[in-house]
């Protein structure tokens, strides 16, 4: 048997249109129907929008002057990197979790208006059944292991999580951020507060908020070190009576000094007075009148000695005088031993002066020895003191050291804290998201409920042609007698009418008689 190809027209395209005619019409019907049920029952969505500015510079406390160093950051980054880091960052989880915690009972329990008209009452039944349904086949597909079952706090976080949408504005540095939601009040504000969120979390993320704690709390220590050092520092002042010891030391080493010249010029005297002594008691004779032996050991006690002793002769001259003459051999005899006791007394005087002189030294440079030890004593102490002084004062200037670099520390983290708490960032809100006045719509000017009735007439009519179409591909059933003498290679004789559907055609009611 042989068969050839079959060239298909269009005559046999309309055919077949034609023959299913009511096939189609019903099914373009139905979805029709559907169409309008879902599109009058579930109330539309509405997208609410807010629009954001990232900068393309760098985070950084900004350039002044004073004792404040200025810190900048120099990065290198693709713009593009940046804004699709921001972008994930927006569209994360924390984001939703943190929406949910702050909305949650907002989100999962909204208003629900109490349905007045018959219209109201069936729509609330469909939806109602319609919640029912998929809950029931949710529940069959989690019992059978094919699908999770979400608590409704995760159902919530996960539809924001897939509401919340960002559109990168083309050929600019701004981000659209998108929220759907069949509320919208509600969507714009699960938007304004994504974008709120956002921005503090990455303030969050980029300042690091345990900085100025560490640094307030290291300067509070090292400020109570430094007044503790303080405070040592002017009780051991006060309790040593010190100012400077410095200018103390400077005072006891010239006041050593001067009494180390002192004594060297008292021993140059000693020196002096002994070889003076020296001289006069190789003058004087090897014995005397008064029976010294020339010791001069006592030079005091001959002078009072040879003074007694002059006076006795002056007295014993006067009474010669009165019972002789001025030239009696008596008076001439005690006027010449008054010249020669005169004459010692001269010299006793002299020795007299001389160990005085030598006493008075000796006394003087004890006493400046005296000094001189006191004055080392207090030396060897004040430079004990000194170096307790300067252990203290070191104290002191570390402390404020470690202080003055913790308080600038502090001040710049204080100054970075106030500009993250005041949002100076490189991001800006251009425009909050509103409550939309229009629902989401495919074209923009077709309402959304026309448009799907529109989609669903043209969808049903496809889906059936494309049905019908494969229906009659894949039926090898004989249609003409055309096609049995092609695929059968038989002449056909005659054909039998179908006479029900001829009747209905030609309005008659009577059947055949066989």
């Amino acid at each position: 048997m042989q068969s050839s190809e079959k060239n298909h027209t269009l005559r046999d395209f309309f055919y077949v249109i034609f023959k299913f005619k009511m096939t189609i019409m019903i099914f373009t019907f139905s979805s029709v129907v559907v169409a309008i049920l879902y599109s009058y029952t579930f109330p539309p969505k509405y997208e609410a929008t807010s629009r954001i500015l990232i900068k393309m510079v760098a985070e950084s406390v900004p350039q002044g002057s004073g004792m404040f160093k200025p810190s900048s950051v120099i990065t290198n980054i693709n713009p593009s990197e940046i804004i699709n880091s921001e972008i994930e960052l927006l569209k994360g989880r924390y984001i939703a979790e943190e929406i949910m915690n702050t909305m949650g009972h907002e989100i999962l329990y909204p208003p629900v208006e109490v349905p007045k008209t018959i219209w109201q009452k069936i729509k609330s039944f469909l939806r109602k059944n319609s919640v029912m349904i998929y809950e029931w086949t949710e529940d069959q597909l989690s019992a059978l292991g094919l699908m999770k079952k979400l608590s409704p706090h995760e159902k919530a976080t996960l539809s924001i999580t897939r509401g919340l949408s960002t559109q990168v504005i083309r050929n600019s540095n701004s981000v659209k951020v998108n929220f759907k939601s069949t509320n919208p009040d509600l969507a714009a504000k699960v938007v304004n507060l994504a974008v709120s969120l956002y921005l503090k979390h990455r303030i969050k993320l980029h300042s690091g908020s345990n900085v100025l704690d560490f640094f307030s709390y290291q300067t509070a220590n090292f400020r109570r070190n430094l007044e503790e050092a303080e405070r040592n520092l002017k009780e051991f002042k006060d309790r040593w009576n010190v100012s400077s010891i410095e200018e103390q030391k400077r005072h006891i080493l010239n006041l050593n000094s001067e009494i180390r010249s002192e004594i060297d010029k008292t021993d140059i005297e000693l020196s002096k007075l002994d070889r003076k002594v020296s001289t006069i008691k190789n003058l004087l004779p090897l014995g005397s009148s008064d029976g010294t032996d020339g010791n001069i050991s006592n030079p005091s006690h001959v002078v009072d000695s040879l003074r007694l002793k002059l006076m006795d002769l002056k007295l014993k001259k006067m009474n010669l005088l009165a019972r002789y003459t001025e030239n009696s051999p008596l008076i001439t005899l005690v006027s010449k031993e008054i010249k020669e006791i005169e004459g010692e007394l001269r010299k006793e005087e002299v020795k007299s002066a001389v160990s005085v002189d030598i006493d008075a030294l000796k006394s003087k440079r004890k006493t400046l020895s005296e000094i001189l030890e006191k004055s080392n004593e207090e030396l060897i102490k004040f430079n004990q003191l000194d170096y307790e002084l300067r252990d203290l004062m070191l104290k002191v200037r570390e402390n404020e050291h470690l202080y003055n670099t913790y308080f600038e520390k502090t001040e710049e983290s204080r100054i970075s804290q106030a500009m993250d708490t005041a949002k100076i960032t490189n991001v800006r809100v251009i425009e909050p998201a509103y409550a939309p006045i229009i629902s989401v719509r495919t074209i923009k000017f077709i309402p959304q409920r026309i448009f799907n009735i529109i989609l669903s007439f043209i969808v049903g009519i496809f889906v059936s042609i494309t049905i019908i179409a494969l229906v009659e591909i894949f039926d090898h059933s004989f249609k003409s007698s055309e096609d049995t003498e092609e695929y059968l290679g038989l002449r056909v004789l005659g054909t039998i009418s179908d006479y029900q559907y001829v009747s209905r055609k030609a309005g008659l009611s009577f059947k055949p008689k066989l």
